[in-house]
C-alpha cells in the first residue's frame, strides 16, 4: 500500500547553508529530512533507509552527482531522484542529468514554493505507482485466492486469454487447455446455438455490464447452474472483457430451506424481541436509580471538596490577616507615641502581604487563569541558577546533583513561574528524605510520539524535559492519583499547604505542557515536567531585578483607570511619588472623557477586567485616536479572552496584581522607554 505517514526525503548537498535552507522549507512543508554531505553518505543512508525521495546536488566533493544518481538508480530503481545544481546550467547540463536516471532537474536559485511543488508533483508520481502497484497486486491476490469463482479473461473477439485456479476447479480445465479457446467452450449446445456468448459481449460492450444467470458446462460433460457477471475492460487495462461467475446449483434446495427457517425464526425473533425490550426496560430503570445515586455522591464529594478548598484557604489567610492586623494595631500604637523605628512591623505585614499575594497566585496557577509573562528561556541556566541556591537551603545532609543537556532546545516559558515550580518540587523532594539523600535535578530533549502521547495523554511534537528525581520514601499509586489535588497533603499539620503540586501542575498546562510522577514505596519519586520547545529567533532575556526604584519625571504623563478607588489611589500616590505626572479615572468612558480634555497621557496604566468597557477595548479606542499612546495592562484576575486579546501582547505590555512599588516602578519605566 502507499504510504500515509510524513514522506522521508534524502537532502543531499556538501554546503551547509544550502542543505540547512532546503531541509527546513520542506521540514515546514511536512516532510520528514535525512541530510548527507557527500555522494557516500548518500548512498549509505539511501541503503539504510530507503527514502521516498532524493534531492542530490549535482556537485559533490567525493563523488559527481550524476554518478551517485546512476548509482541511486540502478540499485533502487523505485526512489525519485530530484537533481539540483548550480546557477550556471546549460541546456547539456540537464540532459546529462536526465539522462544519467534524475526524474527531474532544478537549477539555483530556486523558490521555496517552487522547492516544494516539484518535491510534491515527484511524489504524487510515486504515490501513483504505488497504488498502481499496490492494485495489480491485488488483483493477481484476488484472480490466484478467488477458488470459489471462475474468473476468465476475454480478448475483444471472445478469445480467453486469462483463467484462474477457481475456474479451474469449477470446470475441470487447466489453464493450459482452456487459454486461447473460444468462450463457446463452457457454454451448452443449445446457448452456442443461440450465439448467447456474443449476445453477452454485445451487452457488456454497450452498457458495460452484463448479468447472467444460465447453465453452463464442464469438461466431463456434466451441468452446473452458474451465477456471474460480464463487464467491459477499461484502459489503461487492455481491451476485452472480464467475466466472473460462481456455481450456484444447490441455491434451489437452499432458498426453499431458507423460506422454511425464515418463517420459523419471524416466531422465534418476535419471542426473542419481547425478552430483550422486558430486560432493557429493566435495564433502563436500574441506570437511572444509579445515575441518581452517582449524582448524590458526586454532589457529596464536590461539597467535601469545597470544604476542604475553603477551609484550606480561610485558616492560610486567617494566619496572614492576623499578622497583617496585629502588625498595623501597633503601628498605630508606636506612632501614636512619637515612636519611629517601626521597620520590625512593617516587615512582617509586608512578609504576610507577600504571602498572601503567592497564595492567590497559587490558586490562579492551579485553575489555569494566572495571566503568564513567557520569554524564552534557557533552562540549563535556570537550573545551574536555582542549583546554587538549593544547595545553600535545603540543608547538608541533601547532596544536590545535575545532569543537563549541552545541547538542550530552549522554551518559551514565565521563568518566575518555572522557578517556583522547580522550588517546589526541590521542597517536596527534600521532606520525603528525612535523613538525608540524593536530589537530581535534568534536562534533556524530549520527543513524544504519538504511540507515547496516546499512553500518557500528551500531545505529540518535541519538548524540553525538566526531571527532579529523589531516593526518598516514594509514593503508593493512591497518592500519585491525588498528588495534584488542591490542598492535598501527607504532611502534618502545619507543615504543608497542598497547594505546591497543584501548582506545578497547573502552570505547566496553562504553558502548554505536561507533568508526570513517577514513583514507587521506597524507591523515590520522579517528576518529570514538559515544556514546548521555542524555535523563535528571540533574544534569551536576562533577569537583572533592581530593588532601587526607577523613578520618571513630571513631563511624563501616566493615565491610571481603575474601577477599584483603593488600588486606584495607590497606583496614583506611588506614581506620584515616582516623580510622575498622574492622571486618574475610575472607567473606561472617564478616561476617555479624560483624553478628550486636551490631558494627553505618554502611558494609558490600566486594568484589564473593568465593568461595562474592559481594559482591552479601551485600549483599542485609545489607540485609534492617539496611536502614539503607550499602553500597560494589569490584572489580578485574568481570564482566558482578556489574556488573549491584551496581556499576551508581551511580559512588557502587562503586570500582574498584586505588584510591589519597585515592579511599578520597573514595569512603566521599561514601557515608557521602549521605541
Amino acid at each position: 500500500m502507499p504510504n500515509s505517514g510524513p514522506r522521508l526525503l534524502l537532502n543531499v548537498d556538501d554546503n551547509d547553508v544550502g542543505r540547512y535552507t532546503k531541509s527546513r522549507i520542506l521540514r515546514h512543508a511536512g516532510f520528514e529530512i535525512i541530510e548527507a554531505r557527500n555522494g557516500q553518505e548518500a548512498i549509505e543512508l539511501t541503503r539504510e533507509k530507503q527514502p521516498d525521495l532524493v534531492l542530490l546536488d549535482v556537485r559533490l566533493p567525493d563523488i559527481s552527482g550524476l554518478e551517485v544518481c546512476r548509482i541511486l538508480k540502478n540499485d533502487y530503481p523505485k526512489i525519485f531522484v530530484l537533481q539540483i545544481s548550480a546557477s550556471r546550467v546549460t541546456e547539456g547540463d540537464r540532459v546529462r542529468g536526465l539522462d544519467g536516471g534524475a526524474d527531474a532537474y532544478l537549477a539555483q536559485p530556486i523558490a521555496p514554493n517552487e522547492l516544494v511543488a516539484s518535491v510534491r508533483a515527484l511524489l504524487r508520481i510515486r504515490t501513483a505507482e504505488e497504488a498502481l502497484r499496490a492494485s495489480e497486486a491485488h488483483l493477481q491476490g484476488v484472480l490466484a485466492s478467488a477458488i470459489d469463482y471462475a474468473i476468465i479473461r476475454l480478448d475483444e473477439k471472445g478469445k480467453i486469454s486469462g483463467w484462474n485456479e477457481g475456474a479451474t476447479a469449477i470446470f475441470g480445465w487447466s489453464q493450459t487447455e482452456a487459454l486461447g479457446q473460444d468462450i463457446n467452450l463452457i457454454f451448452t449446445s443449445e446457448d452456442r446455438a443461440a450465439d448467447a456468448a456474443e449476445q453477452e459481449r454485445e451487452q457488456a460492450r454497450a452498457t458495460g455490464r452484463s448479468d447472467d444467470k444460465r447453465w453452463q458446462i464442464k469438461k466431463d460433460g456434466s451441468l452446473f447452474f452458474a451465477n456471474g457477471v460480464m463487464t467491459r475492460l477499461s484502459p489503461p487495462a487492455a481491451p476485452g472483457f472480464l467475466k466472473i461467475l460462481r456455481d450456484q446449483t444447490s441455491q434451489f434446495e437452499t432458498e426453499r430451506a431458507l423460506h422454511e427457517l425464515a418463517a420459523s425464526l419471524e416466531v422465534r425473533v418476535a419471542e426473542r424481541t419481547q425478552e430483550l425490550q422486558t430486560a432493557n426496560d429493566l435495564l433502563k430503570r436500574e441506570m437511572e436509580d444509579r445515575a441518581r445515586a452517582e449524582e448524590l455522591l458526586h454532589q457529596r464529594d464536590k461539597m467535601d471538596a469545597l470544604g476542604q478548598l475553603t477551609g484550606g484557604i480561610a485558616h492560610d489567610f486567617n494566619n496572614m490577616l492576623a499578622v497583617v492586623m496585629a502588625g498595623l494595631g501597633l503601628i498605630d500604637r508606636q506612632v501614636a507615641r512619637g515612636e519611629k523605628d517601626i521597620s520590625k512591623y512593617t516587615q512582617g505585614v509586608m512578609e504576610s502581604a507577600k504571602r498572601a499575594a503567592d497564595l492567590t497566585q497559587r490558586l490562579l496557577a492551579f485553575s489555569r487563569q494566572q495571566p503568564l509573562t513567557p520569554e524564552p528561556t534557557d533552562a540549563n541556566q535556570l537550573v545551574t541558577r536555582l542549583a546554587d541556591l538549593l544547595g545553600r537551603t535545603l540543608g547538608e545532609n541533601i547532596k544536590i546533583r545535575t545532569s543537563l543537556d549541552e545541547c538542550l532546545w530552549r522554551t518559551r516559558i514565565d521563568t518566575t513561574q518555572l522557578e517556583s515550580a522547580l522550588l517546589n518540587l526541590a521542597v517536596n523532594a527534600r521532606d520525603a528524605m528525612e535523613s538525608g539523600g540524593v536530589l537530581t535535578i535534568e534536562t534533556e530533549n524530549a520527543v513524544i510520539d504519538a504511540e507515547y502521547a496516546r499512553r500518557n495523554e500528551f500531545s505529540p511534537g518535541e519538548y524540553v524535559m525538566l526531571a527532579v528525581s529523589d531516593t526518598g520514601s516514594g509514593m503508593p499509586p493512591e497518592v500519585i492519583a491525588k498528588a495534584f489535588d488542591p490542598f492535598f497533603t501527607t504532611k502534618g499539620v502545619g507543615k504543608g499547604t497542598g497547594l505546591g503540586l497543584s501548582q506545578v501542575f497547573g502552570f505547566v498546562r496553562q504553558s502548554g505542557g505536561h507533568v508526570r510522577i513517577i514513583s514507587e514505596v521506597n524507591a523515590g519519586t520522579c517528576v518529570k515536567i514538559f515544556l514546548p520547545r521555542y524555535g523563535g529567533g528571540e533574544d534569551i532575556a536576562a533577569k537583572a531585578p533592581s530593588k532601587q526604584a526607577a523613578v520618571g519625571s513630571p513631563s511624563e504623563i501616566v493615565l491610571v483607570v481603575e474601577d477599584e478607588d483603593r488600588v486606584r489611589l495607590m497606583a496614583v500616590d506611588a506614581l506620584g511619588d515616582l516623580g510622575y505626572t498622574v492622571l486618574q479615572a475610575a472607567n473606561g468612558m472617564e478616561a476617555l472623557k479624560v483624553i478628550g480634555e486636551g490631558k494627553k497621557p505618554n502611558l494609558l496604566f490600566t486594568d484589564l477586567v473593568m465593568p461595562d468597557m474592559s481594559g482591552r477595548e479601551l485600549a483599542d479606542r485609545v489607540n485609534q485616536l492617539f496611536p502614539e499612546i503607550k499602553i500597560l495592562f494589569t490584572s489580578g484576575y485574568a481570564r482566558d479572552e482578556h489574556l488573549h486579546n491584551g496581556a499576551q501582547l508581551g511580559a512588557s505590555h502587562f503586570l500582574r496584581k498584586p505588584f510591589a512599588l519597585e515592579q511599578l516602578a520597573a514595569k512603566v519605566r521599561h514601557v515608557l522607554d521602549q521605541p
